[in-house]
């Protein structure tokens, strides 16, 4: 009985464990993502300035 009862609280805290670890992906993934698309703005605003430069040494001369 003693047993049986060790057994049933390793599986509920393996399967706690289990969703604690997805739920941990889960952020990282979307710490990850937001990471690329703040670096995808970074690139997207150093385009425009170079397209802003070009356009403005081109009325400039």
């Amino acid at each position: 009985m003693m047993i049986a009862a060790i057994l049933i609280a390793a599986a509920i805290l393996t399967l706690a464990i289990v969703i604690a670890s997805k739920g941990c992906d889960l952020e990282v993934e979307e710490v990850i993502e937001q990471q690329r698309l703040s670096e995808m703005d970074s690139i997207r605003r150093e385009a425009r300035r170079h397209v802003l430069m070009n356009n403005l040494s081109i009325w400039t001369k």
